[in-house]
């Protein structure tokens, strides 16, 4: 007999509402998800094991990174996993030079702070389903890998001033510990902040 790997993710219903009102052609009241079993679909495996691999090993309070695959997964679900075909709607394009200039003056500016989703797309005044395609579309990356690499490149400015903490750095550039700080700036340094510093 062989054996069955069981994961169980609970999505916020809301969070489903939300996704069909801004992204499909279909009330919420007239969807209904599916049970299916016997059946693989590997691009739901990626993201569920991305979202358990953040949530038990990665650090929780990276709002941004489990808002956006929360929402890829919501989507992903109204298109393949319903009763009733769901189609969402198209967008191409990316942002105008507009919105993205406001969505880079938000980030820069709140480096410190707990950057989410839902704002970042409230500022380019589009719907959380489709900012992170059309934020992707425009600068070649997520919103949150371009927000660690915006907070790495200020890492190393900060790192200069010899007065400050690694663990002051951390909070002054919106970490949500000295670990996850470090985890971070080794990624896209090949260095830690430490060894950086020493290399200054």
């Amino acid at each position: 007999m062989n054996q069955v790997e069981l994961l169980s993710i609970y999505l916020p219903p809301t969070l489903l509402e939300q996704t069909a009102i801004e992204s499909c052609d279909r009330l919420p009241k007239e969807i209904e998800l599916i049970d299916r079993f016997a059946i693989r679909d590997l691009f739901l495996e990626q993201l569920v094991h991305q979202l358990r691999t953040e949530l038990e090993y990665g650090n929780s309070s990276d709002r941004l990174y489990i808002e956006s695959i929360q929402t890829v997964l919501a989507g992903h679900l109204l298109r393949h996993h319903c009763s009733a075909k769901v189609v969402t709607a198209s967008m191409s394009g990316g942002l105008s030079k507009s919105k993205l200039h406001q969505v880079i003056d938000y980030i820069e500016n709140n480096l410190n702070h707990d950057i989410n989703l839902t704002e970042l797309a409230r500022v380019a005044q589009v719907s959380p389903y489709h900012f992170g395609k059309l934020f992707k579309q425009t600068m070649g990356s997520t919103p949150h890998q371009y927000v660690l690499k915006r907070r790495t490149e200020q890492a190393k400015i900060l790192l200069a001033d010899a007065k400050l903490s690694l663990a002051e750095i951390s909070q002054v550039l919106g970490f949500c510990d000295q670990s996850h700080f470090t985890n971070v700036f080794r990624r896209y340094m090949q260095l830690t902040p430490r060894q950086y510093r020493h290399k200054l």
